[in-house]
Order: structure tokens, then C-alpha cells, then sequence
């Protein structure tokens, strides 16, 4: 019931950034029940096994969904379920990018590069982190490590497109034009 009524807040969310215009007390009511929907169910899953990862994982998924809006506690409330949920499961990687993202959403840039390290210590291989590192490299201006990071996402799915899309911009940010050519 957390995930469906978490599908339900994106829907919303994407109606109200699609519509661009200022949101009506109704539209405010109604995101404001599902995120109380959404935290009770998740209060309620938790209840029943405070053990299992993922049951804080999906309150964290509602407060992360809501947390870009700015409503008060939303990302604390979400950085501490991820929190939470990685007491239960300290190796899983997907934890830690996520707890990075919310980070980088927010700002906290050097928080999200020590989440994804974590995250790359675990697995590697991990593209996504890969990725959203050298999206938050690109952010600081720091081309070069931009450049080096989405080298090795590319080592990592060679046959990604938008891994050398993003390569050859960095190239051309960097003045280096033959390279952003290839």
C-alpha cells in the first residue's frame, strides 16, 4: 500500500509540474493525504516486521518523493529511514545512492560523493553511482574527474549511448572538441 500510494504521489506531482501553474487548496489536500496515507502505511509495515529493510525504505521513498517541494521534514525524514534501513542491510548499494541522490537534490554535494563511494565500495560496477558522480563533478566544475568518471561508466555499459552523449559534452566543456567529436 506504501508503493501504490507513493505511485500515486508522483502522479500527482507530475500532473502539478505539467500544469505549471500555482496549485489549488484541492490539489494541495489531496498531496497532502496521500503523503499521510503513505507514511501511516509505511508507519504500519514497520510495525509488523521493524526488521525488514524495505519497509523503511518505502517511508523513505514517500518522504524522498515530496522532499523536492520543499515541505518541512520531508528530507529528514527521509535521509533517516534510509538511514534506518541500511542498520538491516549495510551491503546493499542501492541504499547509498539513494541516500546520495537526496543529498544532491538538496545540495549536499560532498554528503552524496561519500554516499557514493560507499555505494562504488560495495559494487563497483555500480553505473548509476558512476553516473550521478560525475553528474555532481560537472555540477562543481571539476570537468576533468566529470570526465574520468564517465569513462569508467562507459567501461561499464559500452554500448550505453548516453554515456558517450554525456562524455563528448564534457569534451566540448572543456574546449576539447576533437575528442567531443568522437
Amino acid at each position: 500500500l506504501t508503493e501504490l500510494t507513493n505511485v500515486k504521489i508522483g502522479i500527482v506531482i507530475q500532473d502539478l509540474i505539467r500544469k505549471n501553474t500555482t496549485p489549488t487548496k484541492t490539489e494541495i489536500d489531496n498531496l497532502s493525504s496521500l503523503i499521510t496515507k503513505g507514511v501511516e502505511f509505511s508507519k504500519k509495515a514497520i510495525a509488523i516486521d521493524n526488521t525488514n529493510y524495505y519497509n523503511y525504505t518505502s517511508m523513505a521513498r514517500v518522504s524522498e518523493s515530496v522532499s523536492s517541494l520543499n515541505i518541512n521534514g520531508a528530507y529528514e525524514n527521509a535521509r533517516g529511514s534510509y538511514t534506518e534501513a541500511i542498520k538491516y542491510n549495510p551491503y546493499n548499494p542501492f541504499l547509498y545512492l539513494s541516500i546520495a541522490r537526496l543529498d544532491a537534490t538538496r545540495g549536499n554535494l560532498d554528503l552524496a560523493k561519500q554516499n557514493i563511494q560507499r555505494a562504488l565500495i560495495l559494487k563497483p560496477d555500480y553505473l548509476d553511482a558512476v553516473y550521478l558522480l560525475s553528474q555532481i563533478q560537472t555540477q562543481n566544475r571539476e570537468i576533468g574527474n566529470a570526465i574520468e568518471s564517465t569513462k569508467v561508466a562507459i567501461t561499464i555499459d559500452p554500448s550505453n549511448p548516453v554515456m558517450y552523449f554525456q562524455l563528448g559534452l564534457l569534451y566540448y566543456n572543456n574546449k576539447d572538441y576533437v575528442n567531443a567529436g568522437e
